[in-house]
């Protein structure tokens, strides 16, 4: 486990969880917790913070907060918000997704503002701009 703060010029591994804040290339870890910072990309099982990445953030299981990413965010469920330039995908969304294109499979709570805004278990499925729980 790492606790506190770790910054590199490449990769951030461990495969155990990080408490605190990570800054570097890319990053992976099995859970994170506080604040991760990455030229390139991120990928952990859960998130419960903020994340920032140049391209893309991959929470495999559920993220808690904010994903920030130039190019896409996913997640299996997101709890807070997703926001990024081109993508944000996540099979169950509590909360917002930002971006050109957003989908989800189910939305119990929530919006996605963009230009393509898909929930497939929604009355309405497509809805360019805003799209929210019907």
């Amino acid at each position: 486990d790492i606790y506190g703060l770790r910054a590199t010029c490449g990769l951030n591994y461990t495969e155990k969880s990080v408490w605190g804040a990570e800054v570097g290339l890319f990053g992976v870890r099995e859970n994170l917790t506080g604040l991760d910072v990455n030229l390139l990309a991120s990928y952990q099982k859960e998130l419960c913070g903020l994340q920032v990445s140049g391209l893309a953030n991959v929470a495999k299981v559920k993220s808690h907060g904010c994903a920030v990413a130039g190019i896409a965010n996913l997640s299996e469920t997101a709890y807070g918000l997703q926001l990024a330039v081109v993508f944000n995908m996540t099979k169950e969304l509590h909360g917002a997704q930002v971006g050109l294109i957003n989908y989800t499979e189910d939305c119990p709570s929530g919006f996605q503002i963009g230009i393509v805004n898909i929930i497939l278990q929604n009355k309405i499925k497509f809805l360019p701009i805003v799209n929210g729980y019907f």
